[in-house]
């Protein structure tokens, strides 16, 4: 038995015969042309030892692996898609999964820094495109829009509309009220002036107007009269003399009656006296 006293010099196995002995490899391994020694088989030459990704050979043996993004699968051979985000991902808001890899993304109103995984806020309002009418006012991931006292913010959330303040409580005005572009002011009527921004007070015209006589102040107004043996003519302005001696009952003079400046007196024919009470005339 050649193989029982180790004359037969086989690497690996030896399997002794009739007269004879002969040697063998193991699995993974090729009989030399000097039938004793044995070579390693690289498996990976033959249809990639059937690896779908990556064959490594070794020693009597391979064995199979993936590449990056991938992972072994049960049979040893076949290679199956990790799915990074549902492990530890640097993806601060969405993991995107792909095949073999993964990528970040951000919601809407961000963007993706160079880094590739962290999100920063976009400011909406330093573009020309956030339609506010007036104030854009940034939020994180997104944006409003807000209008100055005076105003409102209209259906479409961007236009601000005037806010008629006339319309609630007449806006304190004692009398007038006048809305304005964004804001409003009190006013008075005729005949009166403003004070403290909404009450009015009566403007005494009397100060200013051009009454010849008299002016009597009114609410909201003034009216000009005269004084006694005066007319009021039509401009409601000036007084004319009154003749009272023109009048029918000549002033109420018994003889001749005399008119002056705003008013009158009585004289009586030669041979007549005035009478006490200025008008009547007796004989002397």
């Amino acid at each position: 038995d050649e193989c029982a006293d180790d004359t037969s010099m086989c690497e690996q196995t030896c399997t002794n015969t009739p007269g004879s002995f002969s040697c063998a490899c193991q699995h993974g391994f090729l009989l030399n042309d000097d039938g004793r020694t044995c070579q390693d088989v690289d498996e990976c030459t033959v249809n990639n030892g059937g690896c779908q990704h990556l064959c490594e050979n070794d020693y009597g043996s391979f064995y199979c692996e993936c590449r990056d993004g991938f992972q072994l699968a049960s049979d040893r051979k076949s290679c199956q898609d990790i799915n990074e985000c549902q492990e530890d991902h640097s993806c601060s808001q969405v993991c995107n999964n792909t095949v073999g890899s993964y990528f970040c993304s951000c919601w809407e109103g961000f963007v993706l820094d160079e880094d590739g995984w962290t999100c920063r806020d976009i400011n909406e309002c330093l573009f020309d495109t956030h339609g506010c009418s007036h104030t854009c006012v940034n939020t994180r991931g997104s944006y409003s829009c807000a209008c100055p006292e005076g105003f409102l913010l209209g259906e479409d959330r961007r236009t601000c509309v005037n806010v008629n303040e006339c319309q609630d409580d007449n806006g304190m005005c004692a009398q007038v009220c006048v809305d304005t572009e964004g804001s409003y002011r009190c006013s008075c009527h005729p005949g009166y002036q403003l004070e403290d921004e909404f009450m009015c007070t009566d403007q005494d015209e009397c100060l200013t107007a051009d009454c010849q006589q008299i002016c009597t102040n009114t609410p909201g107004s003034f009216m000009c009269g005269c004084q006694e043996g005066y007319l009021l003519l039509d401009d409601k302005r000036s007084c004319d003399n009154i003749d009272e001696c023109s009048l029918d009952d000549h002033g109420g003079c018994r003889h001749i009656c005399r008119d002056t400046e705003g008013s009158y007196y009585c004289e009586c024919e030669p041979g007549f006296t005035l009478a006490p009470d200025g008008k009547s005339c007796y004989s002397k």
